[in-house]
């Protein structure tokens, strides 16, 4: 069932329940018990699904995050090696070297 049959579900037994009745037969209290089984049915399926997805994006998120911190770390360490071969080769050279 779709979430679309579900909120039907759950509306059809929200009218049933709030309606003014003072007593409910046999056949209208059998209705119910069904109808709140299938609404507890569809809600928990509805929930895993939920949970489901958000425990992927949350791994996907995660391994992105991660890649581009290495990349970032991984940057800095070229950057910061040229950065001190460029010192080295001022001091020996002067300031006047072709870097």
């Amino acid at each position: 069932m779709t979430w679309q049959h579900s909120l039907t579900a759950e509306r059809e037994c929200r009218n049933y329940l709030f309606r003014a009745k003072p007593t409910r037969t046999l056949a209208e209290e059998s209705l119910l018990v069904t109808k709140r089984k299938q609404l507890a049915e569809l809600l928990k399926q509805q929930n895993s699904s939920n949970a489901s997805s958000a425990k992927s994006s949350d791994g996907i998120s995660f391994y992105v995050g991660c890649g581009v911190i290495g990349t970032l770390l991984i940057l800095r360490f070229f950057i910061m090696a040229r950065i001190c071969k460029r010192k080295k080769y001022l001091k020996k050279y002067g300031k006047s070297g072709g870097y």
